[in-house]
């Protein structure tokens, strides 16, 4: 008779993964997703751990291997499995760990490896071997090594929290003032800015009240007497954020008093300082500097809208602050 066949290998195969999905469910109360076969490419399905009734989300990669035939390799040690180049290549790139599992027809018998590329030695035509060590048995140290291969599972519940306090406290002020340590300008350290900066930009509404609303000081410097932007490793550091694209022009408060703006010009740009009869203090900037300084910063600004999507004339808006609280600077 003409029906489709179904192999004995199939057959098998199929058992065993019953076998082993009644396994996680019942012996280590954690959860096994299969993998449709016509998408098994290397791994038949995946564990997920489950922690004191909790779904961690945290998964290993499960390959099967049902029959006898597979506990007929024997080694010095206990089994020898032997895989294809393909799925040593594939399992190399994967993200997950990787388990490998044989068990006996009469699923008696069940052993396991975690896979290390280490561990594997060549086979011809484009095949390798691992030892499956016989005293790593399913039934009584499996478990433990699978949580052990996973990474730590984590509670992001106080995190989340501290997180969305710290974007309430960052909301809850029009001007935000960032202070740089000594180690951060020494370093030529930007994380910090940088995580202020990501946090205000999280999503549209968030980002288009954050413009114009930080300046920056540099605390541990307040006692020294020379000009700030001219303590070298202060410019230096402010010359780098310009150089890594950060976004001042964004950012940056135009308000009279704020730093920000002044800052950045006189760490970028050579001055002389000119004064005036009622002792005012002027300084005069050269024109092809004070070119170069506004092109970039104008272009890290495009770039940085663009990259989020805000309209022309927000930015439009932005330019023209920016170029008044220059002006007000350079009279």
């Amino acid at each position: 008779m003409n029906f489709p066949y179904r192999s004995e290998s199939q057959q098998k195969g199929a058992k065993g993964e019953d076998y082993f999905q009644f396994f996680v469910s019942s012996q280590l109360g954690c959860v096994y997703h299969r993998v449709h076969q016509e998408q098994d490419f290397g791994v038949d399905g995946y564990l997920e751990l489950v922690e004191n009734g909790r779904v961690t989300g945290k998964l290993v990669g499960i390959q099967i291997k049902c029959g006898d035939s597979y506990f007929e390799k024997q080694t010095s040690g206990g089994y020898r499995y032997v895989g294809e180049q393909r799925h040593l290549n594939y399992y190399l790139n994967h993200s997950l760990p990787i388990f490998l599992v044989i068990l006996d027809t009469a699923l008696e018998r069940g052993n396991w490896a975690l896979f290390e590329v280490g561990k594997t030695s060549p086979l011809p035509n484009q095949k390798w071997w691992i030892e499956i060590p016989a005293w790593q048995e399913l039934r009584t140290n499996f478990r433990e090594a699978v949580f052990r291969s996973a990474a730590s599972v984590v509670d992001y519940a106080e995190r989340i929290g501290q997180s969305w306090c710290t974007d309430e406290m960052l909301d809850a002020y029009g001007l935000r003032f960032i202070g740089i340590s000594k180690r951060e300008v020494e370093d030529l350290e930007f994380d910090n800015i940088l995580t202020i900066m990501e946090r205000l930009s999280k999503n549209q509404e968030t980002l288009r009240k954050a413009h114009s609303t930080l300046d920056i000081f540099f605390p541990e410097y307040d006692r020294d007497p020379r000009m700030l932007a001219r303590i070298p490793e202060v410019g230096q550091w402010l010359r780098r954020s310009v150089e890594i694209r950060i976004p001042w022009f964004y950012f940056w408060s135009t308000q009279p008093k704020s730093a920000g703006l002044s800052l950045l010009l006189q760490a970028c740009c050579t001055y002389e300082i000119v004064h005036t009869g009622q002792q005012e203090i002027v300084a005069k900037y050269e024109n092809r500097e004070l070119e170069q300084f506004f092109a970039i910063n104008f272009q890290n600004l495009n770039a940085f809208m663009e990259r989020y999507h805000l309209e022309e004339t927000l930015n439009e808006q932005i330019s023209e602050k920016i170029m008044e609280a220059y002006r007000r600077m350079l009279r």
